[in-house]
């Protein structure tokens, strides 16, 4: 339920309500304007009508909430005040309209609905899209315009690697973090300082302007490096390889929106770092930190010398160095260290974050270089004005080499930048500033991602919630959620968020009931990984390819269902013994039969060098530098063995069916006996990979839908723009069908129009009690 302030609360609820509606279209793409803008048509609209609903895998009889949701905006234009027919003012052709030579379509626009209060007009956002068609009426002299939310962006091609579960494991939720992280939900401004920038980590959350050219490094949970390839050489360029960061996460996985109560550990086992080397070196006296963190409580046994979240940042000769972020009391600060981060020598703090359980930008920038012996310090929280403060400095420079950001509480979008050309760029908050994202940690516990696609961001994550019953959506403000079957046992989605009865709210109501809902033998189908214990061939070739002078060749395959292809490529020579099989090689001679041509060329051929390198997805690449000035192939005469071979782990995909139906003592359970046997098989899923979760799933639905139970197809209420899709509310109708229970809403139809404000409302019922081990959200939740 979308909060409001009390005035606005008591105008909704009010027996005499005055609704209202603000309609605003972003012509030029630049930020919506005030009201009475060109952007502002709310004088011409004559109805609005705004739809939203849950479709997903499951029937409609079941008391979860689950699928992906589209939300579309309709709108009726008329003159308005203005006199001026609305065909006449959208018309391309109208060079005399305000609005000539604008486009009308892929315009950014929101749609508010609300209600005169005690203080005035008060409105709630019911929509965040853009337009996606416009119909008009010569006759008429009527426009009518649809638009759609922002799920139509994400529609970017998103490919991944062939990845097998590590030491570290693998969770959905990283894959729906680079599916989102690909693109932009919203059209933010980019960063015009990409360089500046030394590390940008996403992690989850919102999903800020980078403007970095940043390669995901997989087996470190999607961190985004600066440059992302495996360090070879160092250089200053933009393009040079350098390396890749490390990144061990704490149980919040950097920024996951679930933020799982942590209960009595100490503040140390709530810890994530992420580390990474310098490239560049130099004199380090200017410098930013920005991240999003959100404050949880103190735990017990907690450090009160550990910094919450804090970018440490030590000299190259050791021992000193800055840290600067949150201190043990949650206020901001830079400090200074001689011997070790837990003990600085001074420290400046800043405001202190709330502790109101929300998100909250930090950024801290320091210049010590500006007055020798002074560094200045501003801190920024929000959008509230900076903070300035000034201190002495030791230090004549400070040349940073081993840089690390380290977390004890949820946090996102850690921006890092110690350079001396940093040149005071804009804050990140100043580019964009909206927690974009809110995502629940998956309970999808992954052996491997077996397909990389590539495939539309929207359908990488609508494939993943339909295999945990999960619920995605973007809402009204433009927000996307994902939201997992945990959700449901929170105090937040236990909470009636309103109760409709025909005695007040409800207008209409009328349920629908079928035979064919009810389904008492369930079918779900896992696909259990596994992955080769040891490294095998996935690709052999015995082609002879030539190798020219002082040059690289570059060979590709696809190799689908293959994860953990070492870089190493050994050179094999013709006087070599028969290479090992158990790793990667390449054969190399100086002529195409693959012999020896003498003891120099021998030598010569021993400078040849090779590596293989993921190059997208399932594509691998296997680089063959010829270092000499001859003109070389990829051959051999040696028997039964290939020019190239390439090792990896094989990842197959298994079966795992498991079918329910009601247990009953005495024979056939009743619902059999009466309904008959109907059947419902859940389409396999090679996301849904633990047997364990299929079985929950299976007790779940056929608890759920054994029984005939009513949907609630067409709720007709007066109007609430407080209400979303997963909101529980409670519905009573005494004397019509003598109902009274708890239901999900799963659909609601918003339409303005003269005639008033009113709303139409789909329901599923919700259960009354979540039982333990007849789902997923009990161990999930509580362990």
């Amino acid at each position: 339920m979308i909060p409001v302030s009390p005035e606005l609360a008591a105008a909704i609820e009010a027996p005499e309500r005055q609704p209202i509606v603000r309609l605003s279209i972003d012509w030029d793409d630049n930020g919506h304007g005030p009201a009475g803008s060109l952007d502002d048509l709310s004088a011409r609209v004559e109805s609005i009508t705004i739809t939203r609903e849950l479709a997903g895998d499951l029937p409609d009889e079941v008391s979860t909430l689950e699928g992906s949701a589209a939300s579309t905006l309709d709108v009726a234009f008329g003159a308005g005040d203005t006199g001026t027919p609305a065909s006449a003012y959208f018309s391309r052709f109208n060079t005399a309209s305000a609005l000539a030579g604008k486009e009308r379509l892929g315009r950014p626009v929101t749609a508010d609905i609300g209600f005169v209060t005690a203080n005035g007009p008060q409105y709630v956002r019911r929509f965040t899209g853009r337009t996606d068609a416009w119909t008009s009426a010569s006759a008429s002299r009527s426009v009518r315009m649809r638009a759609l939310d922002l799920k139509e962006r994400l529609s970017w091609d998103v490919e991944l690697p062939v990845i097998a579960r590590g030491t570290a494991g693998l969770n959905a939720s990283w894959i729906t973090r680079e599916a989102l992280a690909r693109g932009p939900l919203t059209p933010f401004v980019p960063s015009p300082f990409p360089e500046a920038l030394d590390l940008f980590v996403p992690m989850a959350g919102t999903m800020l302007p980078a403007g970095l050219d940043v390669v995901p490094n997989y087996t470190a949970r999607m961190i985004r490096s600066r440059y992302g390839f495996p360090q070879t050489t160092t250089g200053t360029s933009f393009s040079d390889i350098t390396a890749e960061p490390t990144f061990v996460p704490g149980p919040y996985l950097g920024g996951t929106y679930a933020g799982q109560a942590p209960g009595a550990q100490a503040g140390n086992a709530i810890r994530g770092e992420i580390t990474y080397a310098n490239t560049f070196q130099g004199d380090y006296m200017v410098g930013r930190v920005e991240f999003w963190l959100k404050r949880r409580a103190n735990l017990t046994g907690e450090s009160a010398s550990a910094w919450k979240a804090a970018a440490i940042l030590p000299h190259s000769s050791g021992g000193a160095g800055v840290l600067t972020g949150v201190r043990p009391d949650w206020s901001t600060g830079f400090g200074f260290y001689t011997t070790s981060p837990d003990s600085p020598a001074w420290v400046q703090a800043g405001p202190t974050v709330p502790a109101d359980g929300q998100w909250h930008y930090i950024g801290v920038e320091w210049d010590a270089a500006t007055t020798p012996g002074t560094v200045a310090m501003t801190f920024r929280l929000d959008h509230a004005a900076p903070v300035t403060a000034t201190h002495s400095w030791t230090p004549a420079f400070l040349d940073v080499q081993n840089r690390s950001f380290l977390f004890r509480t949820p946090v996102a979008e850690v921006a890092l930048s110690t350079r001396t050309d940093f040149n005071a760029p804009p804050w990140l908050i100043d580019l964009a500033d909206t927690v974009n994202c809110r995502l629940d940690l998956s309970t999808l516990e992954l052996d491997a991602v077996p397909d990389p696609g590539p495939r539309p961001a929207w359908e990488w994550i609508r494939q993943l919630a339909a295999a945990e019953q999960a619920v995605t959506f973007i809402d009204e403000q433009g927000v996307f959620w994902y939201r997992t079957a945990a959700r449901m046992a929170s105090g937040e989605a236990q909470t009636i968020a309103r109760t409709v009865t025909t005695t007040s709210t409800l207008t209409d109501l009328s349920t629908d009931e079928q035979l064919t809902a009810v389904r008492n033998n369930i079918k779900v189908t896992a696909q259990p990984v596994t992955i080769s214990g040891a490294l095998s061939v996935v690709q052999a070739v015995t082609d002879v390819i030539e190798l020219k002078p002082n040059q690289s060749t570059w060979l590709y395959w696809e190799l689908p269902g293959v994860a953990d292809v070492p870089t190493a490529v050994a050179i094999n020579r013709p006087s070599d013994p028969a290479p090992n099989t158990a790793g990667s090689f390449v054969c190399v001679a100086f002529n195409p039969a693959g012999t020896t041509t003498g003891a120099a060329d021998e030598n010569l051929l021993s400078t040849f060098t090779a590596e293989a390198l993921r190059y997208g997805g399932a594509t691998y690449q296997v680089r063959v530098r010829n270092n000499s000035t001859k003109t070389a192939y990829l051959a051999t005469a040696k028997a039964n063995t290939p020019t190239v071979s390439v090792v990896g782990r094989k990842i197959t995909l298994g079966t795992y069916t498991v079918e329910r139906s009601p247990f009953y003592a005495a024979g056939l359970h009743p619902s059999i006996r009466r309904f008959g046997l109907q059947r419902l098989a859940l389409p396999a899923s090679p996301w849904l990979q633990q047997p364990r979760i299929a079985d929950s799933l299976a007790s779940r639905l056929v608890a759920d839908l054994h029984l005939p139970v009513p949907v609630l197809s067409s709720v007709e209420i007066v109007g609430d723009p407080r209400l979303q899709l997963g909101d529980r509310i409670r519905i009573t109708d005494p004397d019509g069908l003598a109902l009274d229970g708890h239901y999900w809403i799963v659909g609601i139809r918003d339409t303005f129009s003269r005639s008033g404000y009113r709303q139409q409302i789909t329901a599923r019922r919700a259960a009354t009690l979540l039982a333990w081990d007849t789902g997923v959200w009990d161990t999930n939740t509580w362990g």
